[in-house]
């Protein structure tokens, strides 16, 4: 019996990979993101000249997807992107006019929590942009900094 239940188990973890008759691939240059409680919602645009002169962002597909997801996501687009930069002599050019600005340095009164985010957004913005940011030490206090 426990080997038909392990094997059943097994065969529900294959997926099997199907395409919609309404799924259709699209170009972004531009995202944005919401989140509910429930829920992390990446929404996907591009940028339009319409009319000429001017600029906006015409968006056209919006994804909504449970926190654990997003997590997994995160993870394996963060691992694609580091093994193309290997894979690349000069790594991926970014123009300066994308690259965002590094991580606001807390205040001297801020919590523990908020300096362990701040220092876990410092090393995954050096990893990704390959640039070193000045950064501030939190203040001594009794709370410790756990990683």
């Amino acid at each position: 019996m426990e080997d038909q239940q392990t094997s059943e188990k097994e065969r529900s973890s294959e997926a099997t990979n199907h395409v919609s008759p309404d799924f259709r691939p699209t170009y972004a240059n531009n995202f944005r993101f919401d989140k509910t409680v429930w829920d992390f919602i990446v929404s996907f645009g591009q940028l339009k000249h319409i009319p000429p002169g001017t600029q906006a962002i015409e968006w056209n597909t919006s994804v909504t997807m449970p926190w654990a997801v997003a997590k997994t996501m995160a993870y394996f687009t963060f691992l694609n992107v580091v093994s193309e930069e290997m894979d690349r002599k000069s790594g991926i050019d970014t123009p300066d006019a994308m690259v965002p600005k590094p991580p606001p340095v807390p205040t001297q009164d801020s919590s523990a929590r908020v300096w362990k985010f701040y220092n876990l957004a410092t090393d995954i913005y050096e990893i990704l942009f390959r640039t070193t940011v000045e950064r501030a030490l939190p203040p001594p206090s009794g709370e410790t900094i756990q990683g």
